[in-house]
């Protein structure tokens, strides 16, 4: 049996991520194509903020093999403080297990 402020819960969650629309008198209605927009936009901003950064970290003098093995180390451990996450790092054998584990995305979606 699930309780009714679940439900009250969900339903609010899927409708403020755009997910959902309410419709009174109607009923709730997925909105597909709103959600698809708003998560293009959001991949744009992110994009734009990513090639910014890059751009900044390259004027500090880091090589590409260098912001590219930060990058990896913070999707593998982002709940590591700093010092654990440079030992994971420069323990090559565990890194490089984790890193062949990981799947590369498409750019595509498919």
């Amino acid at each position: 049996m699930v309780r009714p402020n679940t439900i009250v819960k969900a339903y609010s969650e899927l409708e403020h991520e755009g997910l959902l629309d309410f419709r009174p008198g109607s009923g709730a209605f997925v909105c597909v194509k709103r959600r698809t927009k708003s998560l293009a936009t959001q991949v744009q901003i992110a994009s734009e903020e990513i090639r910014g950064l890059l751009e900044r970290l390259k004027e500090d003098g880091l090589s590409d093999e260098e912001i590219r093995t930060a990058f990896e180390a913070e999707l593998l451990y982002p709940s590591l403080p700093s010092p654990d996450r440079e030992k994971q790092m420069h323990e090559p054998a565990i890194f490089t297990q984790a890193l062949s584990t990981m799947e590369t995305p498409s750019r595509f979606g498919t």
